[in-house]
């Protein structure tokens, strides 16, 4: 079974996820895939919060704040990700 890249935006509220949108995209681009969903899902000033793949860096040339949080170890999952 293919797996299925899957990109996920979620508003942040003070203590808990606000909405959320997802979208199954063909490839990992930033130009074709990334940028386009972020584009159509966020203010343009938001700051995205990734995982550090190397196809995110070119978001603050997009407008972006871009955040990279290294979690390191599980229990600072709550820091990173309150809710």
């Amino acid at each position: 079974m293919p797996k299925s890249i899957v990109a996920v935006a979620v508003e942040p509220r003070a203590h808990t996820a606000g909405r959320a949108r997802l979208s199954v995209l063909h490839g990992v681009s930033l130009a074709k895939d990334l940028g386009p969903f972020l584009q159509a899902n966020l203010d343009a000033q938001a700051t995205v919060r990734t995982d550090g793949m190397p196809t995110s860096h070119g978001l603050p040339a997009m407008g972006n704040r871009h955040d990279r949080p290294v979690q390191g170890h599980a229990a600072r999952s709550s820091e990173i990700l309150p809710w």
